[in-house]
């Protein structure tokens, strides 16, 4: 995830239906942390990431734990429209996107 974090990102998340231990989360940023050491390369700065999320998906937990260990600014949503403009201030949606993500 810290080098996914150095992207603006949207994550689809909603249709959610698995639970992620706070251990496993912990484990994969510490193997991305040590692949990042053991080749070398320096850590990214964070960027934003917006999850979307159905209302009823509950994955604020793992929304919030992801943030605190990639130390990105995170929103956690069920618009399209809200997630862009979490990333993309003052631009529009590309239709493309909401294709995509539609």
């Amino acid at each position: 995830m810290c080098v996914l974090a150095s992207y603006r990102l949207i994550f689809d998340m909603r249709h959610w239906a698995a639970m992620v231990p706070d251990s496993e989360v912990e484990a994969h940023f510490k193997w991305v942390a040590h692949f990042l050491r053991r080749n070398g390369i320096t850590f990214p700065k964070p960027m934003r990431m917006a999850f979307l999320s159905a209302s009823t998906a509950n994955t604020d937990g793992v929304v919030e734990r992801i943030a605190q260990l990639s130390h990105a600014p995170t929103m956690n949503t069920s618009s399209i429209e809200k997630a862009w403009q979490y990333l993309v201030p003052d631009s529009p949606v590309d239709s493309k996107v909401v294709r995509f993500l539609g």
